[in-house]
């Protein structure tokens, strides 16, 4: 038993030492490695504070925090968002069905406004178009 902790322990140390695989402010998720990952993208985590032992993470929807042992974490499949500089990410937007054209334009210059003043963070608009119209509902999805 002690000899599977101490194991552990060091491949933590390991890990952080050797591999540094994110870093403060990084956003990053963690699967297992032999699972597929979602292909609309993973929610992540903003991470903390990252020390030989744990790493302390908060999660972005609910800005819950955690401590993950870096030892669990060293077989773990990491995505960083921050090292990830081509990486896509599909933001489906809900409008109502009566929603004008126009709004719709307004909304779009404004997004593309917010990336033109955050160039480390987004590089470009691939698309911005209606996806699907969902009548019984009464929205569209762009």
């Amino acid at each position: 038993m002690i000899g599977s902790a101490s194991s552990k322990y060091f491949e933590g140390i390991v890990f952080i030492l050797v591999r540094r695989p994110y870093d403060i402010g990084d956003i990053v998720h963690f699967s297992h490695p032999e699972l597929d990952t979602d292909p609309n993208g993973s929610l992540g985590w903003i991470v903390q504070k990252v020390t030989l032992f744990e790493t302390v993470g908060t999660w972005v929807p609910t800005l819950e925090r955690a401590s993950f042992n870096n030892g669990s974490l060293a077989s773990s499949q990491i995505i960083n968002w921050a090292r990830s500089p081509n990486a896509r990410i599909n933001v489906q937007l809900h409008f109502p069905i009566e929603t004008k054209y126009e709004q719709i334009e307004i909304f779009k210059r404004a997004i593309e406004e917010y990336m033109l003043v955050r160039p480390r963070e987004w590089l470009q608009l691939n698309g911005f178009r209606v996806d699907r119209i969902y009548t019984e509902q009464s929205y569209m999805q762009v």
